[in-house]
């Protein structure tokens, strides 16, 4: 038997076809691969819009100068002030530092070693040209880091607008390293970083 096509509209299905086939009548839903089609085409599209990611932000580490103002601010102004901190020590600071990073910053320091429990030792200048002999007439500092040794030591030199100047400090009592800093004047705002540290060995 020959099979007989005849389209079946009403308003609510338009694309459906009725097939007689042995003196049955069969519906076919002509649509059937349009709404397959559609269903991939969407999981396809959502899986591209779940692929892409805003891009991630190159984490900014913490320079020993921003972690001496962070404790110094703590210590004069109080814990909770992070705001104010960011507004009186500002520019030693990264740009994109937050009060919230300061925050975290600080609670993260207390849990690995509490700033406060930490002994004070004993540092001196050195020579650059001759490291881990002190300089002339050379003054015990008390810190508890070599950064604030050498910080103290900065600011007792004329520094000039372009000029870069390198301080370097020794713990008197192990007598083993020497932490070389290079210090710069920007604005009239006193800047150390960390060039290097190196062992001493006196043997």
């Amino acid at each position: 038997m020959v099979k007989d096509h005849m389209k079946y509209h009403d308003s609510d299905s338009e694309n459906y076809e009725l097939v007689e086939n042995k003196g049955e009548l069969r519906v076919l839903n002509n649509e059937k691969q349009d709404i397959t089609n559609k269903k991939t085409n969407t999981k396809l599209i959502e899986s591209i819009h779940l692929k892409k990611k805003s891009p991630r932000k190159k984490p900014v580490y913490w320079t020993e100068e921003e972690i001496s103002y962070l404790i110094k601010g703590v210590d004069e102004l109080g814990y909770g002030k992070w705001k104010q901190m960011l507004e009186i020590y500002g520019k030693h600071f990264a740009e994109t530092r937050r009060p919230l990073d300061l925050k975290d910053k600080y609670r993260l320091m207390n849990k690995v070693s509490s700033y406060h429990t930490v002994k004070t030792k004993r540092y001196v200048e050195t020579s650059i040209s001759n490291l881990g002999e002190p300089v002339s007439n050379p003054i015990i500092i008390n810190e508890k880091y070599p950064y604030d040794a050498a910080v103290r030591i900065a600011k007792k030199i004329r520094i000039g607008k372009t000029k870069e100047v390198r301080i370097c400090v020794m713990d008197m009592d192990e007598k083993k390293k020497v932490h070389i800093y290079i210090a710069t004047k920007i604005d009239d705002v006193l800047h150390l970083r960390k060039e290097q540290s190196i062992n001493i060995d006196f043997n």
